[in-house]
């Protein structure tokens, strides 16, 4: 099967690729070094610590996923578009590279209210590391890279 990269050549190695997996590192990094997404992080990293104080959400698991999944599903239209103004301004756009990078930028917003929900689990009665953590990943991953 051969495949073709943007401008129509055959794609012979990784370096073709390469290219793709770093115009999206770069536009999640563009997009988190903006003054609303650090906002966003920083709020969201509060709302994890604060979400532990609920009788559900104090150990992390199914709970503390399905309100990620919720963030996620909430936010990926902003960092989705916000991702693709910054390729729309390229010379030769790419819809794919706008929505992992804006996925990736979503991942780290719900890293930040995850890593939030860990530390007051840290600090609380309950076990922070448990079986029932996989469901965080699990959850709130496949609402961010569809969301965006």
């Amino acid at each position: 099967m051969v495949s073709r990269c943007r401008r129509g050549r055959v794609v012979r190695g990784r370096h073709d690729i390469g290219g793709f997996v770093s115009r999206s590192v770069e536009i999640a990094i563009a997009l988190l070094l903006r003054r609303t997404f650090r906002a966003g992080a920083a709020l969201l990293l509060l709302s994890g610590l604060a979400a532990g104080s609920l009788p559900l959400l104090e150990a992390p698991g199914w709970e503390l996923g399905q309100a990620g999944s919720l963030l996620a599903a909430l936010l990926a239209p902003f960092a989705g578009l916000a991702a693709f103004r910054i390729e729309r301004g390229r010379a030769d756009p790419s819809p794919a590279a706008a929505a992992a990078g804006g996925a990736l930028a979503l991942l780290a917003l719900l890293g930040a209210f995850a890593g939030g929900a860990l530390l007051r689990a840290a600090l609380g009665p309950c076990a922070v590391l448990s079986p029932a953590l996989g469901f965080v990943p699990l959850l709130a991953l496949p609402s961010a890279l569809l969301g965006t």
